[in-house]
């Protein structure tokens, strides 16, 4: 998730500095790490951040599920 809070500077202008929260998982990708992030998210975006979510598939043109479990740590 992108967090960006504009804060005023002594012009009237507002910065935008982003700030990262980053959501990794274990060995079971399985856990719920969709539900926390936009949890998250929501509670960020009700206390006044704008909040954008992104996913990085970490295996671009591969299919994880033909990997042994030695090869994508599972």
């Amino acid at each position: 998730m992108v967090l960006e809070n504009g804060l005023p500077n002594g012009d009237g202008d507002h910065e935008t500095p982003m700030k990262y929260i980053l959501v990794t998982g274990g060995v079971i990708s399985g856990v719920g790490k969709g539900i926390i992030s936009s949890s998250i998210g929501v509670l960020l975006k009700n206390n006044g951040y704008r909040v954008s979510a992104i996913k990085i598939d970490p295996y671009l043109n591969i299919d994880a599920g033909t990997f042994s479990p030695y090869e994508h740590g599972g």
